[in-house]
């Protein structure tokens, strides 16, 4: 494995010629790596064998890619040994670094794409039945709803293609977005959907963004909970993300939800016997206020509606 410490060595040798070379390990006397080098297009691609003490490689010895250089600059490929916390020497860049800074370029082009691209059609969306869930959590935990398209714009092997002058910066750019736009019209009609769902009058309650608010906002590992109506509460320590959970989905509390499961399970069930109630139907909406340090952070009697 290319050694940090050879690095400007390995530079200036990829630089100064097209031959094959020799490395010797700083690390270890004795070992080395042998490095062949060949050119495609306007690239030049440097393939490492470890070969150790031994003086030829192995019938079963396998190059890997270590480098490839382009315009002056030596991208590495594969991680590099004992690299400490020093930058990287003139003229020496990570190959993937490349892939982000690409990458970063193309998303204008592809916002614009997205922005011109016509909504799909009504029938192509599925899981109309999420709807209103999915609109609960845009409306209270927008978080939750950071978009990716699951894989790099910019892959290891396009930006090498991208060095070797093989393909076109703008080209993977259309083909990245000619293969993604059919998820992002659905996606875009979706979100038509979820708006005109939020849109209904009385479809989230101030009390809802106001609990939302104060979770999103409270830097806890964990907050009191106080459930019941005035003069009769019982309260019970619970994660901040678990409330949130439970008032995005409209869902009970359950005993196991909160930071102690007997605390939950005692509290549950006073609450039940004092209502009449079945422990697992108490909501968010049975939450008078939310305490955090000795102060409410949400307070269910502080909110117009």
């Amino acid at each position: 494995m290319l050694e940090f410490a050879n690095l400007e060595k390995f530079r200036d040798l990829v630089l100064a010629s097209d031959d094959s070379f020799m490395l010797e390990c700083t690390a270890d006397t004795g070992r080395r790596d042998w490095y062949i080098q060949g050119k495609v297009g306007k690239a030049k691609f440097v393939y490492g064998i470890y070969l150790g003490s031994d003086k030829t490689p192995a019938v079963s010895d396998q190059p890997e890619l270590a480098a490839v250089e382009a315009g002056g600059t030596v991208y590495l490929a594969y991680p590099v040994y004992a690299p400490g916390d020093e930058p990287l020497p003139s003229g020496v860049r990570w190959l993937q670094d490349l892939c982000h800074e690409l990458g970063i370029q193309a998303l204008e082009i592809i916002a614009q794409h997205k922005a011109d691209l016509a909504p799909a059609d009504p029938s192509d969306v599925m899981d109309l039945s999420r709807i209103p869930l999915d609109a609960r959590k845009l409306a209270l935990n927008p978080e939750l709803e950071e978009y990716a398209d699951g894989e790099p714009i910019f892959s290891e092997s396009l930006a090498v293609e991208l060095l070797a002058g093989e393909t076109k910066f703008e080209d993977v750019v259309a083909d990245y977005c000619k293969k993604h736009e059919k998820a992002w019209a659905v996606k875009k009609r979706r979100a038509m959907m979820i708006k005109k769902y939020l849109d209904q009058p009385g479809v989230i309650e101030p009390w809802e963004y106001a609990m939302s608010d104060a979770l999103r906002n409270v830097d806890a590992q964990l907050v009191l909970l106080e459930l019941g109506w005035p003069g009769n509460t019982v309260s019970a320590k619970i994660e901040p993300s678990k409330v949130m959970e439970r008032l995005v989905e409209s869902g009970s509390f359950r005993s196991y939800y909160f930071a102690v499961e007997k605390s939950g399970a005692k509290i549950l069930k006073i609450l039940a016997e004092a209502t009449g109630r079945d422990k697992d139907h108490f909501y968010c909406k049975d939450v008078l206020r939310i305490m955090f340090r000795g102060k409410a952070i949400y307070d269910r009697d502080a909110v117009d509606g």
